[in-house]
């Protein structure tokens, strides 16, 4: 039997008794991708942590620290105080690093309850299949505390070992080799991944103007007009150096940057994370001869997966053959806020059932 450990709220990541090796050993029994790893969480906290007050919750058994939930708080234009996921507003996937163990999730929720500063516990982008789900759920429920559950996200993705054959077809398909066929008949087409600092560095500004550039004319301008972002993609290219998680990826014609790819290659998958392309030559898609030398590369060096993370965008679907999802869980100190979520949800929900109503009859 496993032995119940006591959950506390720290305030720093050393208070949490876990150095780098450790923290990524207890994130690796779980939801394991880069996104749960100690270098994915100091350098977020590192760039934006100024901003938030910490609120770590850790259990130990008196020996060492069994499970971690790395939250932080704060307040609503209401002034309602919510606990997020340390690292989620740039994470594709998140979770407790709890192992999936019930008796460490449910001394998290003691620790929370005995500490009680909060409102809302909000927990979004934890992958579906997670054992954190139903073990917080039925906890949740146990204790009385209100929860909703949510779908958040669909996850598109490519399954590459053991469906190798069918992975190959994607990468031979018309639409892609004809546009890589076209720069090659034009001139030099070359890729190059790269994983040092010192390969990435040279290229990061380059890659920020490329995305800008890729999106003003958008509704969704890039994330890079923010410099406490692009100071977070600094931030994690250095703390990821030396361990080959992190694979920038250029694809240049005729010497010049016609692509790139800020991704990464962690726990056998390869993840398609932040990707752009000269918007100058947007009609001849230079981001699927990106997408084309990806799944390349996942063949060749054996993957598991080409994972294209969160979004469900039309041109994952085409080349993608499994879906996931994440969902969004939020706990509720106060039922009056749990009523008030529940119908605002319902408001929401009937609104988008009657636009989808009026567009199919019309």
């Amino acid at each position: 039997m496993t032995k119940r450990g006591i959950g506390r709220i720290v305030s720093s990541f050393e208070a949490t008794g876990l150095d780098e090796r450790r923290w990524n050993a207890l994130a690796s029994r779980g939801t394991n991708s880069v996104f749960q790893t100690y270098q994915w969480h100091r350098s977020w906290w590192s760039t934006y942590g100024n901003r938030y007050e910490p609120v770590f919750v850790t259990v130990s058994d008196g020996h060492g620290t069994m499970g971690v939930a790395p939250l932080y708080a704060e307040r609503t234009p209401a002034g309602n105080r919510l606990l997020k996921f340390v690292g989620g507003s740039r994470a594709d996937y998140c979770d407790l690093l709890s192992g999936g163990n019930a008796d460490t999730v449910a001394s998290m929720l003691r620790g929370l309850s005995d500490y009680g500063a909060w409102d809302v516990v909000d927990l979004g982008g934890i992958p579906a299949e997670s054992p954190t789900v139903p073990i917080l759920t039925a906890l949740c429920e146990q204790a009385g505390l209100p929860i909703i559950v949510r779908d958040q996200f669909v996850c598109p993705t490519l399954l590459v070992r053991g469906h190798e054959p069918a992975a190959r077809r994607l990468m031979n398909k018309p639409s892609l080799r004809r546009r890589q066929n076209y720069f090659e008949r034009c001139g030099q087409l070359t890729f190059r991944d790269v994983t040092s600092a010192a390969e990435i560095e040279p290229h990061l500004d380059p890659f920020f103007r490329q995305h800008t550039a890729r999106w003003q004319t958008t509704t969704t301008p890039s994330l890079f007009h923010e410099p406490s972002n692009r100071a977070f993609y600094r931030e994690l290219m250095t703390r990821l150096d030396g361990t080959g998680w992190l694979v920038f990826t250029l694809v240049e014609f005729n010497g010049q940057p016609i692509a790139f790819h800020y991704g990464f290659d962690y726990n056998e998958t390869l993840i398609y994370y932040k990707p752009s392309f000269e918007p100058a030559l947007a009609t001849r898609s230079p981001g699927l001869v990106l997408v084309r030398h990806l799944i390349r590369r996942a063949l060749q060096d054996g993957r598991r997966e080409l994972d294209f993370t969160i979004g469900d965008e039309a041109f994952k679907r085409r080349f993608t053959n499994a879906v996931r999802k994440t969902v969004n869980v939020q706990i509720f100190r106060k039922p009056a806020l749990y009523l008030f979520e529940r119908s605002r949800r319902g408001v929401i929900s009937a609104v988008r059932r009657a636009v989808t109503k009026v567009r199919t009859s019309s």
